[in-house]
């Protein structure tokens, strides 16, 4: 028999041993090295999703902002088209008014028109 097989054969144990050893030590380094790797990542993630976070609040202020603006506009508008449909109302019956207006100076249309015209200008 060759002096490796002697070797082996009487050593066996305590090979079998430090090979065992050195499997779990290269083991708990690979653990260790992924440990390290995976908290890395979780600190990446929680800055990028506090970065998320705060974008999402800023948009969600703009947004607020907008739709009180634009609630405030449309309340500006309601109040804007009754002034003018209620002005527009008042103009219609003055149009009429004038229109059905019989001139003061029958024999000169023109004097009566100026008249009429002058006394809608103040």
């Amino acid at each position: 028999m060759s002096i490796v097989f002697l070797f082996l054969k009487s050593w066996w144990k305590e090979i079998l041993i430090v090979a065992l050893v050195g499997g779990f030590l290269l083991y708990w380094n690979h653990l260790t090295n992924t440990v390290k790797e995976q908290s890395t990542t979780i600190t990446q993630l929680t800055d990028q999703n506090k970065v998320i976070t705060d974008s999402l609040e800023t948009q969600n202020q703009a947004v607020a902002k907008l739709k009180a603006d634009t609630d405030k506009r449309l309340a500006d508008a309601k109040v804007a088209i009754a002034a003018a449909q209620a002005k527009a109302k008042i103009n219609k019956q003055r149009a009429v008014d004038l229109q059905g207006a019989q001139p003061k100076f029958p024999n000169d249309l023109c004097k009566s028109a100026d008249l009429l015209i002058n006394g809608e200008l103040k």
